[in-house]
């Protein structure tokens, strides 16, 4: 057998194979499949398993924000809590709402959030646009111990056609 680099492996030795996953948009228990083709024609294929649990150190609540329908020319809040669920303290370093000419979100930065601390914040959908609905992103940049950290969550609003004047809104 052959791994990466060209390094042949004779049969009944050993060999190591470094292995990373990417965790980024995963959370909770984690399993992930890795296929080794060999020459071997009794074990041509080999599969191993990894098992793990991605836990956030910054976690968003909701995961997805969905402002429902708003009538056009309306706009509506929603919160969102933002969670240290780490043992040192996360440093907000950038938050931005886009597409900004629908969303936006009310938080200055930088914001300190110590351990287990939450904190809540405001979104906004405006509804000042001729789609029929709005897609949307906040992404939120902090660092841990001088490491970058990303988050983000989706949004989503359907838009209708504002009431005839008199009508029931």
């Amino acid at each position: 057998m052959t791994v990466p680099g060209g390094q042949d492996v004779k049969p009944g030795a050993q060999t190591k194979v470094q292995v990373r996953i990417q965790s980024a948009g995963l959370r909770g228990k984690v399993h992930k499949d890795i296929f080794i083709v060999t020459n071997d024609p009794a074990s041509p294929t080999v599969k191993i398993t990894l098992s793990g649990e991605v836990r956030e150190v910054l976690a968003l609540r909701p995961a997805y924000v969905n402002f429902g329908t708003l009538r056009r020319g309306k706009a509506a809040v929603r919160e969102l809590a933002l969670t240290n669920q780490g043992a040192v303290p996360v440093v907000i370093t950038g938050m931005e709402a886009r597409p900004e000419r629908l969303f936006s979100v009310d938080a200055t930065t930088p914001l300190t959030l110590g351990p287990g601390e939450t904190r809540t914040l405001k979104i906004s959908c405006s509804a000042d646009t001729s789609d029929e609905r709005a897609y949307g992103t906040v992404i939120m940049r902090a660092t841990q111990k001088q490491q970058p950290l990303m988050v983000s969550v989706s949004l989503h609003a359907l838009i209708e056609e504002a009431s005839p004047t008199g009508a029931r809104e």
